[in-house]
């Protein structure tokens, strides 16, 4: 079902840090006409993560259709998301290395991320980044993805290039 239509991914977990919150509430933000993209959450999220997802849907005005959050999801199943989504978004505030920013990229994945701790070392692109703690931030540059081709592409390409400088044997 989610390969039929264009859709925003964010994996991991849903902690307070990972600033889901922050991601609905852009993802709110977004023209109607942006309202034909889906908003995939992949990752096993506990109960009251849910609940608390669920609460900000229905806060922020979302149609709760356009938001799946799929549960624990396999490895392989991981890849498909990536190599399928039309945009990969990690709002979080604060990350250790930011392995989902890297797998997404290696992936081919257009990626955008937060401008925080580790994750503009992953990213390596300055117009790629964010401020998480500013939802409007967030949405302007998904939006920037969503209606600028061109700028999609050279995410796309900055993914291949910046994954490639990234490997077990160097680490």
């Amino acid at each position: 079902l989610l390969l039929e239509c264009s859709f925003l991914l964010y994996t991991g977990a849903g902690d307070p840090r990972k600033n889901l919150k922050g991601l609905i509430e852009a993802y709110s933000l977004l023209p109607q006409k942006f309202q034909h993209f889906k908003l995939v959450l992949a990752g096993k999220l506990i109960k009251p993560e849910l609940e608390l997802i669920d609460s900000w849907i229905r806060f922020y005005g979302i149609d709760e259709a356009n938001v799946y959050k799929t549960g624990f999801i396999t490895d392989d199943d991981l890849v498909v998301l990536y190599r399928s989504c039309y945009l990969f978004i990690f709002p979080s505030f604060h990350e250790g290395f930011g392995l989902p920013v890297l797998e997404a990229m290696s992936c081919g994945a257009p990626v955008i991320a937060s401008n925080t701790t580790s994750i503009p070392e992953v990213i390596g692109n300055v117009k790629a980044m964010f401020d998480p703690r500013d939802p409007k931030t967030i949405k302007q540059l998904m939006q920037k993805v969503l209606s600028n081709q061109d700028f999609r592409q050279e995410l796309i390409i900055n993914s291949k290039e910046q994954s490639n400088k990234f490997s077990w044997s160097r680490t």
